[in-house]
């Protein structure tokens, strides 16, 4: 039997390795699994041939791009308006009337080679070198942060292999995630610049369609996070086990020789209360019971009385629900962000639905995002702290406790949200003071520099979560 749990059979061919990216297109895990039984130096000689393949595919796709440019017309009346501003009255939006309508013009494939040759060569190439290696990076990455969930205890470095593997095999739905979403941004300028063919009026207000697509760019980030997931599990080992014997719940003694009297000699904790399946841990409500409400008081459970809620969790059950329960928690927190944006950017904007579309559609995918990489992130450096250490007897115990902690992502939202109300009342009142502070102090406050903060409180606070939650398993029997 391997790490992964399924039998050894026969080393696959080497077609079916390079041609496993191309089917994890469609099969993602068994894709991961036909990697997992590889060699590793042809599981990256597969991901290398793919991500150059799609750089390839790219540059192609660049190259069509050029066959039809448009040319501006000469510029006329240059009309300003007015938009809200952070303590500014002057306009921040132009509207450009041209003279005369773009000119279009039409390239043959040997005008495109030619120039290409001639001046953008090098650019193009170095635009494919770098999607080649954001190719690689994002699957070292995405593997990286899968490790929790397959390594349990011994060496790493298999299960390094074994998490590598499962992410190479989404190289390929990667780079045709980043193909098409290039596609469509290069279609939307396209579409943008018929339109100003057809209207020679060029305003910064799209049709809410072009608006719309303008957030492709956020698609191969948030489905490749699915897309590996799902991969994952092709190459996920069985259920953790743990060979330790049973231990004191309440202080850690060993409990081979069970003490007379049905109490432990060092705490005198009951016995029951360690060994007994039913007295010992209850478990979640969700793992138990999943349903909606379930859900909900698991939700609360996990983040208000944290202490409580892990000494009752089960640890030596698979992690499918604790797995579930948080991609609830994003869809749901995503939801969230999204109806709270419309409904400021629906009093900001009034009927403007270009700009309500836009401004929902960032916040809810970038602030989602932010938060999944937080979270798995510092989840990362906790589990490589505790396993330096040997601080628990599986180290997949700590995907369970990570699955659970993602409710801590709704005070990080709850937080960004509060700064962001405070820099939209304090930010124009320090503008409006007859001695302003110097600009070096204004600047910062206004930038990225209160979300670094708290950013940085939250984490802080998260780590202490992490404390509480392994001096509460630490020594679970079940």
């Amino acid at each position: 039997m391997s790490e992964t749990g399924e039998k050894q059979g026969a080393a696959p061919s080497t077609l079916s390795i390079v041609l496993a990216p191309w089917w994890g297109i469609f099969r993602p895990r068994a894709a991961a699994a036909r990697f997992a039984e590889a060699r590793f130096l042809s599981v990256f000689i597969a991901a290398f041939c793919t991500a150059f393949v799609w750089s390839l595919v790219l540059s192609a796709v660049f190259f069509m791009s050029q066959t039809r440019s448009f040319e501006r017309g000469s510029p006329g009346i240059v009309i300003r308006g007015s938009a809200p501003a952070l303590g500014d009255e002057q306009p921040i939006m132009v509207y450009e009337h041209y003279g005369s309508a773009p000119v279009v013009h039409e390239h043959s494939f040997t005008e495109v080679w030619t120039d290409w040759l001639q001046t953008d060569f090098v650019q193009v190439s170095e635009s494919c070198v770098i999607v080649f290696m954001c190719l690689l990076t994002a699957t070292l990455i995405f593997g990286i942060l899968r490790v929790p969930r397959i390594h349990e205890n011994g060496p790493i470095q298999r299960s390094l292999k074994v998490a590598f593997c499962g992410a190479a095999s989404g190289t390929g739905m990667l780079g045709l995630l980043i193909v098409l979403t290039a596609s469509l941004i290069l279609a939307v300028e396209y579409l943008r610049m018929v339109a100003a063919v057809q209207h020679p009026i060029y305003s910064l207000t799209d049709p809410w369609w072009i608006t719309l697509l303008e957030q492709v760019e956020f698609l191969p980030a948030v489905v490749s996070i699915i897309w590996f997931g799902w991969a994952i599990r092709g190459v996920r080992p069985n259920p953790p086990t743990c060979d330790r014997p049973p231990l004191c719940e309440g202080c850690g003694y060993d409990l081979r020789h069970r003490p007379i009297g049905g109490r432990c000699t060092e705490c005198g904790l009951d016995l029951a209360r360690s060994v007994d399946p039913e007295r010992a841990r209850r478990g979640a409500r969700w793992e138990n019971h999943p349903t909606p409400r379930s859900w909900l008081s698991t939700s609360f459970a996990a983040l208000f009385t944290p202490r409580r809620f892990y000494r009752e969790l089960r640890m030596r059950t698979a992690a499918d629900a604790s797995s579930i329960f948080s991609i609830l928690h994003y869809v749901v927190a995503a939801m969230a962000v999204g109806v709270i944006t419309f409904v400021m950017d629906a009093c900001v904007f009034g009927g403007r639905w270009p700009y309500i579309l836009g401004d929902v559609l960032s916040p809810v995918v970038g602030l989602t995002l932010a938060g999944w990489a937080l979270h798995r992130g510092l989840g990362l450096l906790v589990y490589i702290w505790w396993l330096i250490w040997r601080r628990l007897p599986n180290a997949r115990w700590c995907a369970k406790i990570q699955d659970y902690e993602v409710v801590f992502v709704w005070v990080l939202l709850a937080l960004a949200f509060t700064v962001e109300c405070v820099r939209e009342l304090v930010i124009p009142q320090v503008y409006s003071m007859s001695s302003p502070p110097p600009v070096w102090v204004i600047r910062p406050l206004a930038g990225a520099v209160p979300y670094v903060l708290a950013g940085i409180a939250t984490a802080l606070f998260w780590l202490w979560r992490y404390r509480v939650a392994y001096r509460a398993v630490r020594w679970s029997n079940t």
